[in-house]
């Protein structure tokens, strides 16, 4: 049955979603802040960056005259109406930052420089000052790093209201910047915050070159002439002949004793990396970094794919997270429901999405595997592919691909089934003012152009814009592409507007349709993304760190004693984020096979799946065995709220 969306425009309530299995959900939720669940989220976003915003506004309005001269003197030096001074950190609460390395000499910071309205800041190390590296370029400490707002004196738990308060850095590429600063390796979080500059020009403005492309063909083995053994060696040993470089090149901090709150017990040092990631690095809004978010997931025969395995969370805390399950189908889907009826499940694609299954073939891959004659695998990236906007000669190459000794008739005639089947085909209605008399007005693609070629007559001076008709996902395509053919696109869920870039208005004959409908998807992810970490602040408050994403994967660090707390929070974020989505569309009703998580992982180290042992050619022995470390919990709804006893996250729901 379904969890009707209304009920969550009263301040308090208990939710009871009812479903075929005999067990219910039974769960108290807290008081939400305004009157509708899109108010929540829209005063959340206001309370929790209003003031960075404020201090950004409050910075753009100028900054002093560069100095004429700079002291080569260790620290900061503070620059100030003509004057000097040694200082310990910055003062005011907004500031424009870049950081230098020697590369030669290593990672560690050289120089530093920053300016806020007030005055101007320059940072020089010890090294720099005395002329020589004393430091070992593959073991850095929180001293050799750049402090931001505090002293020598500070101490890194316990944090001041000072620390505490917000502040905002800005910078072009700003994570590099920010993995050089003191604070922001205690385990406790300060209040500054990192805007990056780069992130902002591919939102508004432009591509990088981060920006890959998004469709990628798997490389076949027809060149390879050695024998199978080689080449089964060749795989074992590609992903870590890729990455081991970049592996080695982390640049690790090694917290001290001091720095760790001494009610962790904690009696020995621990690295920590801060990864680098652009937020938004592509086109459609996604975060990038070249190492722990293209990791790959354990494969029994991969050698290094244990690798995520290796990021532990300290004595004392744990790794909570989860797996958005399908989340672009679903997102997908959901547009189509809403665009042809409003009403989930409405659509063949999304009543696939919602209630297909893998073990009886009625999920929406195993459809199109029957339907086509390839195996699932073959056919969910042939799905994925499709829905971020590749045609039917995408569709030939791949078929091609997958099986050699298809011949090219076979491929088309297999592409054009399963397009058929899924897209449907184009069709064309007259417009209303056009030839009233005609009784007929739709038409194929084939007939609308005789019609045109017969009255002289371009297809858009006689047509409405085409639509597809008579597929599992035309009600999708038809809604995606309306989006993406707007004056000036934007995400169905936060407004966020499409780059420049790829505006339609720019765009003749639709080159870039595609890339806008992958968009449209991929972009609104991440407001689904954005809505999530939203949501789990208000549960979790500051305490517990966002640890990373990995596109559709979040992964939080909690203190052990809140994990189940964080759990449940988990939970309750995706059921609070889909409803926003799903209120956003027009549509009030959210099925229970999608508003929670499949399950929660609690883990002490950032595996994917936490009841994998992680068993690769070079960790054979796996992670209990090998290394001590025990395998974690999977938990679903129910099991979450009879962990938590019923409590969600760190707020009060009494």
């Amino acid at each position: 049955m379904l969890v009707v969306l209304n009920i969550l425009q009263k301040k308090l309530m208990w939710i009871m979603l009812h479903c075929q299995d005999p067990m219910n959900v039974k769960l108290k939720l807290p008081e939400l802040l305004g009157n509708s669940i899109e108010d929540h989220f829209y005063q959340l976003g206001e309370k929790m960056s209003s003031k960075y915003k404020n201090l950004i506004l409050n910075l753009i309005k100028g900054i002093p005259k560069i100095p004429d001269e700079w002291k080569c003197q260790v620290g900061w030096t503070r620059y100030h109406n003509g004057t000097f001074e040694k200082v310990d950190f910055p003062s005011e609460d907004a500031i424009v930052f870049d950081v230098e390395v020697c590369c030669q000499s290593g990672a560690a910071p050289t120089i530093a420089t920053a300016v806020s309205t007030e005055a101007w800041y320059g940072w020089v190390s010890d090294d720099l000052v005395a002329g020589e590296n004393k430091l070992n370029r593959h073991s850095y400490s929180i001293d050799n790093l750049i402090p931001l707002e505090s002293s020598k004196k500070t101490k890194a738990f316990n944090l001041s209201s000072f620390v505490r308060k917000e502040k905002i850095a800005v910078g072009h590429n700003v994570s590099f910047d920010r993995s050089k600063v003191k604070e922001q390796y205690w385990i406790e979080q300060s209040g500054m915050r990192f805007l990056d500059t780069l992130s902002m020009h591919v939102c508004v403005s432009g591509v990088t070159s981060y920006q890959k492309a998004l469709l990628k063909a798997g490389v076949g083995d027809e060149e390879w002439s050695k024998a199978k053994r080689v080449i089964e060696i060749n795989r074992m040993l590609s992903y870590w002949r890729n990455s081991r470089e970049r592996v080695e090149n982390q640049f690790v901090c090694w917290v001290k004793k001091n720095d760790i709150p001494p009610r962790l017990n904690i009696e020995d040092d621990f690295g920590a990396i801060i990864p680098q990631v652009v937020v938004c690095g592509t086109l459609t809004r996604r975060a990038v970094e070249p190492t722990w978010m293209t990791a790959s997931n354990v494969f029994h025969e991969r050698v290094g794919s244990e690798l995520r395995a290796f990021v532990q969370a300290p004595p004392g805390f744990v790794l909570v997270g989860a797996d958005v399950d399908s989340q672009e189908l679903w997102i997908a889907s959901l547009l189509g429901d809403a665009y042809a009826v409003g009403l989930h499940g409405a659509t063949p694609l999304g009543w696939m999405t919602l209630n297909g299954q893998k073990s009886d073939e009625t999920d929406m891959h195993s459809v199109t595997a029957k339907a086509v004659g390839i195996s699932r695998n073959n056919a969910k990236i042939l799905n994925y592919a499709r829905i971020y906007g590749a045609g039917e000669k995408f569709a030939q190459r791949l078929l091609k691909q997958f099986n050699e000794d298809i011949t090219s008739g076979q491929a088309i005639e297999k592409a054009e089934k399963m397009m058929q089947l899924t897209k449907g085909k184009r069709i064309f209605k007259l417009k209303e003012e056009v030839m009233p008399y005609i009784e007929e007005r739709v038409y194929s693609a084939e007939d609308a152009q005789e019609f045109c070629k017969l009255n002289g007559k371009e297809i858009e001076d006689l047509f409405e814009k085409s639509l597809w008709f008579g597929g599992t996902e035309s009600s999708m395509f038809n809604s995606l592409e309306m989006i993406a053919s707007k004056p000036s696109p934007e995400t169905p869920f936060l407004n966020c507007k499409l780059s420049r870039a790829l505006s339609p208005q720019l765009d003749h004959n639709d080159k870039h349709l595609p890339t806008r409908i992958n968009w449209v998807v991929q972009s609104g992810a991440v407001d689904f993304l954005h809505l999530m970490l939203v949501s789990m602040r208000w549960f979790l408050g500051p305490l517990p760190r966002f640890c990373l994403s990995f596109h559709d994967e979040v992964r939080y660090l909690v203190p052990a004693e809140f994990k189940y707390e964080a759990a449940l929070a988990l939970h309750v974020t995706n059921l609070l984020t889909r409803a926003f989505c799903v209120s956003r569309v027009g549509m009030v009703d959210l099925p229970l096979s999608v508003a929670f998580f499949s399950s929660v992982e609690i883990d002490t180290v950032l595996r994917k799946d936490s009841k994998n042992d992680n068993k690769t050619p070079s960790n054979p022995f796996g992670l209990m065995k090998g290394y001590g470390i025990p395998l974690g919990e999977s938990l679903d709804i129910y099991q979450s709220i009879e962990k938590a006893n019923g409590k969600i996250g760190l707020i009060n729901t009494q």
